[in-house]
């Protein structure tokens, strides 16, 4: 679901962080450290998870305070699409947000 303008504190903290997972670092101007590198990924072993998980963990704590990742899930599909789906925590609850 995608909210162009969110009506509600929740919705933008969802929508910051789906748009933290769904950005390729490297492709905001003046803001390269900005989103996921999600171009290393070939086959998904179980390092390459854990340092997606690493950098997904880290880039939500950067740049969006106002959510705390919880856990964070990984699967990619049989044509190497990777799937993360974070649970997150805010003053609001306790939601799941994903990449697609």
């Amino acid at each position: 679901m995608l909210v162009v303008n969110p009506e509600t504190e929740l919705e933008e903290i969802i929508q910051n962080v789906r748009t933290i997972l769904s950005t390729p670092k490297g492709t905001v101007p003046l803001m390269r450290d900005f989103g996921v590198s999600w171009q290393i990924v070939d086959t998904l072993t179980p390092e390459l998870e854990m340092k997606i998980k690493e950098e997904i963990y880290l880039q939500v704590e950067k740049w969006e305070k106002r959510a705390k990742v919880k856990k964070v899930k990984i699967e990619a599909n049989k044509e190497g699409k990777v799937k993360a789906t974070v649970t997150i925590e805010t003053k609001f609850g306790v939601v799941d947000v994903s990449n697609t």
